[in-house]
């Protein structure tokens, strides 16, 4: 099955918007962390330091280069 770049978009664009709110709302950091704060750190949680590391495979997989040219504007 071919999975178009359009699905991985909105995979990618999922998890950038979706981890740092868990991540803010479950570790219940709102009381000394603002969600801007926990936003700005969503790079480094899907980018290839934490997810990469992490799940190579499955960053290799969502985060191709052509994704990674649309998420950027480029396309």
């Amino acid at each position: 099955m071919q999975v178009t770049t359009a699905a991985l978009f909105l995979v990618a664009m999922a998890l950038i918007f979706s981890v740092p709110c868990l991540i803010w709302r479950l570790g219940r950091t709102e009381y000394y962390a603002p969600l801007v704060f926990s936003a700005d750190h969503r790079g480094v949680l899907v980018g290839p330091g934490a997810l990469g590391a992490a799940f190579p495979e499955y960053y290799g997989f969502v985060l191709k280069p052509e994704v990674i040219a649309t998420l950027n504007g480029d396309a």
